[in-house]
C-alpha cells in the first residue's frame, strides 16, 4: 500500500503538458478532485484523468504506477479498467439511440461493410444490444487466441498480452478476425457469456451514419 503522502506527491506537477499550456480553473478542479478521491481511497497507488474543455485536452497522473514505485504513471500507462469499459461501451449505445443514429435491437451487420453471414446463427443475428448484455455469441477477445484469454498457460498479464498484440494489430486485422468468428450453441440474445467490450467498439463506428459517436482505434 502506498501512502497518502507519497500519492499526493504528485499533485500539480505532472500534468502530461507544460505548465504554461494548462488551465489553471481546470487543473484546480482536478487537483480538487483527485484530493477528495483519495481521501476516500487512500489505498489507491496512482490515478490518471484526461479532460476535455472548449475543444482542448489535458492530461493529469497522479501518484505512482506500483506500490513504493517512485515513477509516475504517464498517458500510455496500462490501467486494468475490466468492467469499467462496459460503461463507456453501454454509454454510446445509448447516446446513439437517443440521437437517432441506431436502434438497440438493430443487427449490427447494419454497421459493417461486407458479408458477415457468420454473425447470426440459426437464422438469429447479433443485435447491439446482444453486445452489451453480454449475449452475443463473440468470443472473450478478438484475435480469438490462447494468448487472449484470462487463463493461458503461458501465465502473465492478460492486459500487458493483449497490450503488446494490439502494437501490431489493427482495424483490418479485427474484422478479418471478426469473419472467422463461429457462432455456436446457442442463439445470439439467449446464452449468458462476458466477451470483452472490444468487439463493440469497431461496431458501433464503422458506418459512416455513426458520424463521430467514437473513435477506437
Amino acid at each position: 500500500m502506498i501512502s497518502r503522502r507519497l500519492v499526493l506527491s504528485g499533485l500539480g506537477c505532472s500534468a502530461a503538458y507544460p505548465a504554461w499550456a494548462v488551465d489553471v480553473s481546470v487543473r484546480t478542479v482536478v487537483d480538487g478532485a483527485v484530493r477528495d478521491f483519495l481521501t476516500t481511497c487512500p489505498q489507491s497507488v496512482g490515478i490518471s484523468i484526461g479532460v476535455w474543455r472548449g475543444g482542448r485536452a489535458w492530461r493529469f497522473n497522479y501518484g505512482g504506477v506500483a506500490p513504493g514505485a517512485h515513477a509516475a504513471p504517464r498517458s500510455d500507462t496500462i490501467y486494468a479498467l475490466a468492467s469499467i469499459t462496459k460503461t463507456f461501451t453501454g454509454t454510446l449505445l445509448a447516446q446513439g439511440q437517443l440521437e437517432g443514429r441506431l436502434r438497440l435491437d438493430d443487427d449490427i451487420r447494419k454497421y459493417l461493410d461486407g458479408n458477415y453471414d457468420n454473425l447470426a446463427f440459426d437464422g438469429h443475428p447479433i443485435r447491439l444490444c446482444d453486445l452489451v448484455d453480454h449475449r452475443s455469441g463473440l468470443p472473450f477477445n478478438l484475435p480469438d487466441r490462447p494468448e487472449t484469454r484470462p487463463v493461458y498457460a503461458g501465465g502473465g498479464s492478460l492486459n500487458l498480452r493483449m497490450a503488446d498484440i494490439y502494437k501490431s494489430y489493427g482495424r483490418s486485422e479485427f474484422y478479418a478476425d471478426l469473419h472467422k468468428v463461429v457462432l455456436t450453441a446457442q442463439f445470439p440474445g439467449t446464452g449468458f457469456n462476458i466477451p470483452t467490450p472490444q468487439p463493440c467498439l469497431p461496431v458501433i463506428s464503422s458506418s459512416e451514419s455513426m458520424g463521430s459517436l467514437t473513435k477506437p482505434w
